[in-house]
């Protein structure tokens, strides 16, 4: 990384530095750069990677180094796991089942929340946990999709646990982390195989198999089946609450629901979010896609959940519901359920929004990015019958009109041979740099300033002029 900002450096936030800086990883000067890259030339050697290390930052770390760096740093491969437990916060697995066993009520749950503000303290940089607060979500104390993923990891080495990719996003702040955790812990007693899975499993193989022989409509088939043996919850339930929202006082309240596809969840919405600090902003995981949560039944089941809970969130403040991708289903669905109840939205925003049904070019447009490397991480079989229950309970629906102020966001660039999307019901469309999902990646920043300028006019209208 160049030391001054701008070029591809001046994409990187704050996360993305402390990250670095915890791994080693130093900024380069233009005259460091240009003597390493000189130096290199002269190897004659066809790969070489120049980088400045800062090796006692390495060895008082207690991460697994990548192999490459391994080499680098002695001592590092024999450090014990005693040695580790300071740098991440958390004591060793049977350490912690240790001081959990004469605990009960309270006590543990105060024993457990300490141990995981640690371990978020140990990946945040933090000295101590008690710069943490329990309460507050992990997007307001500088969580991206990454930094989550290496909290999981330092709670799964400290616990024992094979906790899903998804589990700081489904459980938003350290103490409902800590909470889930616990009750993981009283789960999977000790010195028993951990379960959960990891970016594999039966229907994950199924499902990559389909892909590449171009089955996938089988492999659909497969997973709505599936979905119908997982419990469910009927319509009268009661609603889980949604995360607090973050932001500003004042103004509607702005809820945003993830895609319905099996590598979604709030952790797709962390750039996105990270870019619109003027809107006060709740996203909610959907139902089911954790372990041990019930699918909705039906349709109706699924609005009527979720349209209480962000009513009970919202107060008298008002909503914006905002949906990316088949997220935008929920978000019309449930938009449209308020409305019937006489509370509707003030406005919706879709995020290059995906017309219902997939049709199979879609289909294979999201296959292929659940797949990838990068993403298959957040999917395992669980997620994917998820997946199954929301493509069944939607089966057979169009969107019906709910007059409410209505954008289309829309990238700009195509996916594959995937054809930009549609949506009739919208009153305006706007394009913006990206395709389906570099849009809330690299282009993050840019999709919320065209959400937030059109915000900003759609609720000065529905307000009669008002600044919205």
């Amino acid at each position: 990384m160049w030391q001054p900002s701008g070029g591809m450096a001046g994409t990187l936030g704050a996360a993305d530095l402390k990250r670095m800086e915890r791994y080693g990883v130093l900024a380069i000067t233009p005259e460091q750069g240009t003597a390493l890259f000189d130096a290199a030339c002269a190897t004659g050697r066809p790969v070489l990677v120049p980088v400045r290390l800062d090796r006692k930052s390495l060895r008082d770390s207690a991460r697994a180094l990548p192999p490459l760096l391994r080499g680098l740093v002695r001592g590092t491969a024999r450090r014990s796991a005693a040695a580790a437990a300071p740098a991440t916060g958390v004591p060793a697995g049977p350490t912690l089942r240790d001081r959990l066993a004469g605990l009960a009520g309270e006590e543990r749950a105060k024993a457990v929340t300490e141990a995981v503000s640690a371990a978020v303290a140990g990946v945040l940089g933090h000295n101590s946990a008690d710069a943490v607060d329990a309460e507050t979500s992990f997007r307001d104390l500088g969580f991206d999709s990454l930094t989550s993923l290496e909290l999981r990891n330092a709670v799964n080495q400290a616990t024992g646990l094979r906790l899903p990719a998804t589990a700081v996003f489904d459980h938003p702040t350290p103490e409902q982390l800590a909470a889930f955790v616990d009750g993981q812990l009283g789960a999977v007693p000790a010195g028993s195989p951990a379960t959960g899975q990891d970016g594999g499993g039966t229907l994950v193989s199924l499902f990559r198999d389909a892909h590449e022989r171009h089955r996938l409509g089988d492999a659909v088939d497969l997973l709505v089946t599936a979905s119908q043996l997982r419990p469910s919850r009927d319509e009268g339930a009661a609603p889980a609450a949604f995360p607090k929202a973050s932001g500003p006082e004042g103004g509607p309240v702005v809820v945003c629901f993830p895609s319905m596809i099996a590598i979604s969840g709030p952790q797709e919405y962390a750039a996105f979010t990270a870019a619109l600090p003027s809107r006060a902003v709740s996203v909610p995981p959907l139902p089911g896609f954790s372990p041990g949560e019930e699918l909705p039944a039906s349709l109706t089941a699924l609005a009527d959940a979720q349209a209480q809970a962000a009513l009970d969130l919202a107060g008298d403040r008002g909503l914006v519901l905002l949906g990316r991708s088949t997220g935008g289903w929920i978000a019309h669905a449930v938009a449209r359920r308020l409305a019937e109840r006489g509370a509707a939205p003030r406005a919706v925003v879709l995020i290059d929004t995906l017309a219902c049904p997939l049709d199979l070019d879609d289909l294979s447009m999201v296959a292929d990015q659940m797949l990838a490397p990068e993403s298959s991480v957040w999917m395992d079989d669980h997620r994917l019958i998820a997946m199954g229950g929301y493509l069944r309970v939607f089966d057979g629906w169009a969107p019906e009109g709910i007059g409410v102020p209505t954008v289309l966001v829309r990238a700009q660039e195509r996916s594959g041979s995937h054809d930009r999307p549609r949506w009739p019901l919208a009153d305006t469309v706007v394009d913006v740099p990206g395709d389906h999902f570099t849009m809330l990646g690299e282009h993050a920043a840019t999709t919320a300033r065209a959400v937030d300028e059109w915000l900003r006019a759609a609720l000065a209208a529905d307000r009669g002029g008002e600044s919205g």
